[in-house]
């Protein structure tokens, strides 16, 4: 579980604990931290790439990473608060 979340725990360390245990008891939330890690792989990729057109996707993977991770924080703020 820790490698499927590993591009999540190393954008919110601070959270580590919350997003273990909201992964592992939320299947929604663990599919979450996994787009967010199939997104955060693909801009990876992206940024060693030196075609042109890949500027565009960049963009757009930037934003779905920000907006998933804002998600994200949403629901650990969320399953606190409960």
């Amino acid at each position: 579980m820790i490698k499927r979340l590993r591009s999540i725990l190393e954008a919110l360390p601070q959270h580590e604990d919350s997003l273990i245990d909201l992964a592992k008891t939320n299947p929604e939330f663990d599919s979450l931290c996994q787009n967010f890690g199939h997104a955060d792989a693909e801009l990876r990729e992206l940024e060693q790439s030196p075609e042109a057109d890949a500027e565009s996707r960049r963009g757009e993977l930037k934003r779905r990473r920000a907006a998933l991770q804002d998600e994200i924080v949403r629901a650990l703020t969320a399953s606190a608060r409960i």
